[in-house]
C-alpha cells in the first residue's frame, strides 16, 4: 500500500479510537499527544500537510487539519480555513526578466530548462534581482535558511478563539530569508502551483525571528513571502499578518509573476505558425478542454516528465488531483487537456509523454511558446479564436466562441458537448487566449 493509504488508513482508526469527532464539535480542537499518535504511526508523517489536498479524507470529512504545537504534541483544527490560506488568483500578465550577463557569468544554472529543486528556483530568483525586484528592495543578503526551534511560548488564536495552550519548541524548516538595510524577508518556495498552503509555513518563522529581533533590540521588520515555480513561471505573494497573535490572519500585500527570459513572441510569429499549420484534424475520442488554467497544463506535463515513473491509472487520478484544489474527477481534467493538445496519451493505463510533450517538456522558454501555439492552431476551434487573435489583436466574445464550438460538433471535429457545458469550455478557451496574449510583444 502506497504511503498516503497508510496515513489515511491510521487517521480513520484514530478517529474510531478517540472522541476527536466529539471535541471538534464542542471546542473546535483536539490535542493529541506524539506519543499517542506513535501507536498507529510515525507522528511526523501523520502530521505532516503542507497543503490542504494532502489531507487524508477523514480529515477533509471532518473539516479540520493537523497543527504541531511543540516537540511532543499537535492539535487537530476546525475549520480548514484556520490552518490553509487559499493562494490568490494568479496575475494575470507576466513581467520578463532576462537573465542578461548572469547566463555566461553562473554556467552551473540551468537557464532554459525548467527547474525541479526548490532551493534553485528560489536561488534564480534571487541572483537575477527578480526578488529584489518584486519586493522594491533590491539590496537583498541571503542570511536565513534550514531548520529552527521556537524559542518562546507562544499563545494560540484563530478567528475569536483564543486556544488554552501556548506552542513552544515547535520545529520548523525556513527555505529562505533575505535581509536588507530596512527589513528581513521570509520566503517559503514551492514547485509547482498549489491550491493553498499551510500557514504554519509562514506563521512560526515569522514568530521565531520577530522574537530574535526584540532580543538583539533590532525594530527590523520582517515580511512573508510564498513563492512558487512552474514552468519558467515566478510566482510570488507578499502577505503580512494583520495580528500577529492570530493564525489565520494573513493578509494579501501584492502578486507578481515574472517569467525568466526575454519577450519574444510577436503578432507576426503568431499569423506565421497559423500560415504553416494544416487544417485542423477532428477530434473525436478525446473531451473538449474544461481547464482554464493553463499554466497549470503546462504544469501537468513538467510534473509528470519528472515522475514517469508513476502509479496506476486510479492512484494516479488521486495523486494528480492531490497536485491541486481538485476532486479525482476533476484530476482528469488537466491532463486530459494536455491530451487534447497531443502532448500526453494514455500508456499501460496511465498517462505518458507522446513525442511532442517530450519536445514540450525538454523545450526553453521561446520553443516552449511556439510548440504551444502549434498545437492551438492545430486543434478545432482553438485555431478559429487564435486567427481572431492574431487577426484583430483582441479576444473574442464568449458568444463567438460557443458558435465556433456549436459548428465544430455538428461538423465531427469535436465530440458532442452538452449545453450544461458549453459556456464552461467556452471559458477554458478564452482564458487560454488571455495567457497566449500577456506572452505577446505589444
Amino acid at each position: 500500500m502506497a504511503i498516503q493509504g497508510k496515513i489515511n488508513d491510521a487517521w480513520k482508526q484514530l478517529f474510531q479510537d478517540r472522541p476527536i469527532a466529539a471535541d471538534l464539535d464542542r471546542q473546535s480542537y483536539h490535542l493529541i499527544q506524539a506519543q499517542d499518535l506513535k501507536v498507529y504511526m510515525e507522528p511526523r508523517l501523520l502530521a505532516k500537510v503542507d497543503d490542504s489536498t494532502k489531507l487524508p479524507e477523514v480529515l477533509s470529512d471532518h473539516d479540520c487539519a493537523p497543527l504541531s504545537i511543540s516537540s511532543n504534541s499537535y492539535i487537530l483544527l476546525r475549520p480548514l480555513k484556520t490552518v490553509f490560506h487559499k493562494l490568490e488568483p494568479l496575475p494575470t500578465t507576466p513581467s520578463f526578466y532576462p537573465p542578461g550577463l548572469l547566463e555566461a557569468k553562473l554556467q552551473t544554472i540551468p537557464w532554459n530548462a525548467d527547474f525541479t529543486s526548490e532551493p534553485l528556483a528560489l536561488d534564480t530568483a534571487f541572483l537575477t534581482g527578480m526578488l529584489g525586484h518584486f519586493l522594491q528592495d533590491p539590496d537583498l543578503c541571503l542570511t536565513i535558511r534550514g531548520k529552527r526551534t521556537l524559542q518562546q511560548e507562544l499563545p494560540l488564536r484563530f478567528d475569536n478563539i483564543q486556544l488554552p495552550f501556548n506552542a513552544k519548541s515547535v520545529q520548523m524548516e525556513i527555505d529562505a530569508g533575505y535581509e536588507s538595510a530596512t527589513h528581513i524577508y521570509l520566503v517559503e518556495a514551492k514547485i509547482g502551483l498549489p491550491d493553498d498552503f499551510n500557514i504554519r509555513q509562514l506563521f512560526f518563522p515569522y514568530h521565531y525571528w520577530n522574537f530574535y529581533l526584540q532580543q538583539i533590540h533590532s525594530t527590523k521588520p520582517v515580511r512573508v513571502i510564498f513563492f512558487s515555480y512552474s514552468s519558467h513561471s515566478f510566482f510570488f505573494f507578499h502577505y503580512q499578518f494583520t495580528n500577529a497573535s492570530v493564525l489565520n490572519s494573513l493578509n494579501l500585500v501584492k502578486t507578481g509573476w515574472y517569467i525568466l527570459g526575454k519577450q519574444e513572441l510577436t503578432w507576426k510569429i503568431i499569423n506565421d505558425i497559423l500560415a504553416a499549420c494544416p487544417q485542423c484534424p477532428p477530434i473525436q475520442n478525446i473531451p473538449f478542454p474544461q481547464a482554464d488554467d493553463f499554466v497549470r497544463v503546462l504544469d501537468i506535463i513538467e510534473r509528470i516528465a519528472h515522475n514517469e515513473e508513476n502509479i496506476n491509472e486510479e492512484e494516479e487520478k488521486e495523486e494528480i488531483a492531490g497536485w491541486y484544489d481538485f476532486t479525482p474527477r476533476q484530476g482528469d481534467y488537466y491532463p486530459n487537456a494536455a491530451c487534447w493538445l497531443g502532448w500526453l496519451e494514455r500508456e499501460a493505463g496511465k498517462w505518458a509523454l507522446t513525442t511532442e510533450g517530450r519536445r514540450l517538456a525538454d523545450a526553453g522558454l521561446f520553443t516552449k511558446q511556439y510548440l504551444t501555439i502549434q498545437a492551438m492552431a492545430q486543434r478545432p476551434v482553438l485555431r478559429n479564436a487564435l486567427e481572431w487573435l492574431g487577426k484583430f489583436h483582441t479576444l473574442p466574445e464568449r458568444e463567438q466562441i460557443e458558435e465556433w464550438m456549436s459548428t465544430a460538433v455538428n461538423t465531427g471535429k469535436i465530440k458532442f458537448i452538452s449545453g450544461s457545458t458549453v459556456h464552461r469550455r467556452a471559458q477554458t478557451i478564452d482564458k487560454w487566449l488571455q495567457y497566449i496574449k500577456s506572452l505577446i510583444v505589444e
